[in-house]
């Protein structure tokens, strides 16, 4: 009898340590949730502020360019159309960038790994 009550009270101690030990993980899952959403959402906003920086950083750039093609004998108009025009060929490779990247958003090994299965199901 003693060995019975023994036993019972081990499996309760047992089941009480894993199931405040389970609380706890969830409980620092929980934590962890919170800290990358507030980690997510500062990445986000430091992303903005970068990329308004790299805005204006270009567009100086751009002016800057502009003000050494006058320099060059060239008039105000043909400056900025040539300007625009290297602006416009620095465009190509990243439109040729996102349309590869936009590519992958569909999951394509995953939906040909379907299409092989679908077609192996329906051989049988």
């Amino acid at each position: 009898m003693q060995t019975e009550n023994s036993i019972s009270h081990n499996i309760s101690q047992l089941l009480q340590t894993i199931c405040h030990t389970g609380s706890k993980l969830v409980n620092l899952a929980a934590l962890e949730g919170r800290l990358a959403g507030i980690s997510l959402m500062s990445i986000l906003g430091l992303l903005l502020m970068a990329s308004l920086l790299f805005f204006a950083a270009w567009l100086m750039l751009l002016i800057a360019g502009a003000i050494w093609l006058t320099s060059l004998n060239f008039n105000l108009i043909t400056s900025l159309f040539i300007i625009g025009l290297l602006n416009l060929l620095l465009l190509i490779p990243v439109g040729v960038l996102i349309k590869h990247y936009f590519q992958k958003l569909f999951f394509p090994a995953t939906r040909r790994q379907l299409q092989t299965s679908n077609i192996q199901t329906t051989e049988l």
